[in-house]
């Protein structure tokens, strides 16, 4: 099943891999990411086509993900249907975009991915637009039969001006701990 991935989406990925995302734009197996440096890309593509399937795809069948609020799906049945809920229900107008990757080799078949995440479009449970969100992924990636796939994926929220968070009375809230500067007086 091939899809059409509108070049406005495209543009916002590094032009080295735009023409590799435009290949990868099907749910056909061996058109998987090849590199490691192509998976950010390629979850941001089948993010912003709102498509589980592609995007669970990208993932081992046992795999683990963890999304920015602790759910912990383990296994790639469990991520499909965890996405496919969400692109129905949260993100059905959304758009991510890739802002940074890094890649860490741990062998010739394994390597850790971070990678930054801007998100648009989302949608809150009144219907009403979100503003934008940023996020780290952090990927813990395996080659297999030629092709890059997720072992483990860990989402993060950022949350600017946050050094940690504080449960108070079972509420979880955004903190920092130190103080803000103030300019000496004259």
């Amino acid at each position: 099943m091939a899809h059409t991935i509108p070049d406005s989406m495209i543009s916002s990925v590094h032009p080295d891999l735009r023409e590799r995302i435009r290949e990868i734009s099907d749910l056909d197996p061996s058109a998987q990411p090849s590199t490691p440096e192509e998976l950010p890309n390629a979850f941001a593509a089948a993010w912003n086509r709102h498509d589980a399937n592609s995007l669970a795809a990208l993932f081992v069948e046992d795999a683990d993900f963890i999304n920015v609020v602790g759910l912990w799906w383990e296994d790639q049945d469990s991520i499909r249907s965890a996405h496919d809920y969400g692109f129905r229900k949260i993100f059905a107008d959304s758009h991510m975009t890739v802002d940074h990757v890094k890649v860490r080799p741990l062998s010739e078949e394994s390597a850790v991915i971070v990678w930054e995440w801007s998100l648009t479009g989302q949608q809150s449970p009144e219907g009403s637009p979100a503003a934008r969100r940023r996020g780290l992924f952090t990927f813990v990636v395996l080659q297999q039969e030629g092709r890059w796939r997720t072992v483990t994926a860990q989402n993060t929220d950022r949350v600017t001006g946050a050094e940690t968070n504080i449960n108070r009375e079972g509420e979880v809230q955004p903190k920092t701990y130190q103080q803000p500067f103030r300019m000496p007086p004259n």
